[in-house]
């Protein structure tokens, strides 16, 4: 029932008035009944927005904001994944478990592994068609989410098991090659 049959409806018991075509009360209950499904439209959507579950649009880009900036160049499912992630995110997520977390409210997975040379964590990140300003997105939000005494190496590599298998490629024709480690990562 919108609000026009709802107000009818409830003035309809007060017989003094006369709610027929082309009357002024007709005519007033139509204005009335117009701003007020202005505002029941507002309401809906400000219901909707004000949720990380039902978002979807401006009330997504706050709470992105809140966090660090808004991605409304990815789809509005992955976009509240790596929200939930993100405001699940603690101090204690610290571990390798926690990075994983970390990486994935970044929209990202990874390998971690520590570096005994540099003394450094190096994070290998899939690189799922990340664009340069994604990469850098990521770098930098590692580095502020990471604690600052850490060093990291981040590495951003479309080479994987799934990858070398759909290639059909193998450890001899790779090794003939003469292909460093660090060459097969940036690959």
């Amino acid at each position: 029932m919108n609000s026009f049959e709802s107000l009818i409806q409830n003035l309809s018991g007060v017989r003094n008035y006369s709610f027929g075509e082309g009357t002024v009360n007709f005519a007033e209950i139509s204005a009335v009944s117009a701003g007020l499904d202005l505002v029941f439209r507002e309401i809906d959507t400000l219901l909707r927005e004000g949720f990380l579950c039902t978002a979807q649009s401006y009330g997504l880009s706050k709470i992105e904001e809140t966090f660090s900036k808004e991605r409304s160049d990815l789809p509005n499912a992955t976009r509240r994944e790596m929200l939930i992630a993100r405001s699940l995110l603690n101090c204690n997520d610290f571990t390798r478990e926690g990075v994983k977390r970390i990486l994935a409210s970044l929209g990202a997975t990874g390998r971690l592994s520590e570096s005994a040379t540099t003394g450094s964590l190096v994070i290998y990140i899939g690189d799922r068609g990340f664009t340069e300003g994604d990469k850098s997105f990521i770098r930098s939000q590692l580095s502020v989410l990471l604690p600052a005494h850490l060093t990291l190496e981040i590495f951003f590599s479309s080479m994987n098991w799934q990858s070398i298998e759909e290639r059909n490629v193998t450890f001899s024709s790779i090794e003939a090659k003469n292909y460093t480690w660090e060459y097969i990562d940036s690959m």
